[in-house]
């Protein structure tokens, strides 16, 4: 396949999965957090842990078929743990927008500041659950939609750039183009969030169909507070 095809579908399928996310989150959230959550991972696997291994083309297919799998698997029966690390991949992308954005690169306490608010966002995320992961989801959404939108409708499809490194390509366009991205994002971001408040309720679980409740789980729900229906039994 031609790779600037791939390029082309690889950011097609972004900025698909990224407004559905913003818009839909946690309605869907039941296969969009482990999917976050698994980007995010696998990130952390491609530029920490790859480069420490010798794979060829094959292994490399394998290996990082066989992580996102399990990692999958693991964070779609988890749903905490997948909103712990949707609570972080949100809180990252909009740190690396705003410090690009304002120029804070040589900030001194750049890092532990960095580190200690996508860790706060991450436990913030899973302990509120539903309001967490509506405006987790929203930022995370809107600034991955502008940033593969923009991306793709300013720099083309061209393939080279990620011939040596599938990351700094992005990192250079973020760093040049962070205020636009941050723009764009920002407004998208507030309308998922305004859009997810509409459409799901405060006793719907994670996931669930608010029109598909029988009088049981109705009055489980009931009982139940806002806090606790996003670990709630599903009731299958």
């Amino acid at each position: 396949m031609d790779p600037s095809m791939m390029v082309l579908i690889v950011c097609s399928a972004g900025i698909l999965l990224s407004l559905l996310t913003a818009f839909f989150g946690y309605r869907l959230g039941r296969f969009l957090l482990p999917l976050s959550g698994l980007l995010l991972l696998e990130g952390l696997i491609y530029v920490y842990i790859y480069g420490l291994l010798t794979l060829d083309t094959l292994s490399t297919w394998l290996f990082f078929g066989g992580t996102a799998v399990s990692v999958y698997l693991i964070l779609f029966f988890i749903r905490r743990l997948a909103g712990f690390f949707t609570g972080a991949a949100a809180a990252a992308l909009l740190l690396a927008c705003l410090v690009n954005a304002l120029k804070l690169e040589g900030f001194s306490l750049l890092a532990p500041v960095a580190m200690t608010l996508t860790v706060l966002s991450a436990l913030l995320t899973a302990v509120y659950k539903r309001v967490g992961v509506i405006v987790a989801t929203s930022v995370l959404g809107g600034c991955a939609a502008a940033l593969f939108g923009l991306y793709i409708y300013l720099m083309g499809v061209d393939a080279a750039p990620f011939a040596a490194n599938l990351i700094t390509p992005v990192e250079r366009f973020l760093a040049s183009r962070a205020l636009l991205i941050l723009g764009v994002g920002g407004g998208l971001s507030l309308a998922g969030l305004l859009v997810q408040l509409l459409v799901t309720g405060k006793r719907q679980v994670l996931g669930d169909s608010l029109g598909s409740e029988s009088g049981l789980r109705t009055k489980k729900r009931d009982r139940a507070d806002d806090a606790e229906t996003w670990t709630g039994d599903m009731g299958y």
